[in-house]
């Protein structure tokens, strides 16, 4: 059975280095810290882009290596208010089909915004569209429809 993990990553890159903290959703810790690891990767296990080593993972020829700090598991309980500070990696089933109706309720949004401004002969192309107000306009469309 899957279970929230917060899992602690160390990022280097040259000489740099930084940490980031992701919330995770797997069925072990090793596969939670697995999720983590490859979830911050810019290239792939797959095409040879990335490779495990003892440590982690090296990325882009050693241009970055990710490792685990450290994991722990998160009570069921907590998970919504994590999730409010974190992204999740590997979530469940029916987070991704509550997110999944969500984001055809959006598209469909913007498909409607799109006729309308075909129907006044406006433009649309991507350069016109601003995409983080247009998420602020829809989630406050939608929250007076559900309002009512």
């Amino acid at each position: 059975m899957s279970k929230a993990y917060v899992v602690k990553l160390t990022i280097r890159a040259g000489e740099y280095e930084k940490s980031v903290t992701k919330l995770v959703w797997a069925d072990t810790e090793e596969l939670a810290n697995d999720q983590a690891l490859l979830g911050e990767c810019h290239g792939s296990i797959d095409d040879g882009t990335a490779e495990y080593t003892e440590t982690g993972i090296a990325d882009l020829g050693w241009e970055f290596h990710y490792s685990v700090d450290w994991t722990k598991e998160v009570h069921a309980e907590h998970v919504p208010v994590l999730r409010t500070y974190f992204d999740m990696f590997g979530e469940p089933k029916n987070i991704i089909a509550a997110t999944q109706s969500k984001l055809e309720a959006f598209a469909g949004y913007v498909v409607d915004l799109c006729e309308h401004r075909q129907n006044k002969a406006r433009t649309i192309n991507k350069e016109l569209i601003n995409i983080p107000s247009l998420v602020q306009e829809f989630i406050e469309t939608e929250g007076a429809r559900n309002a009512n």
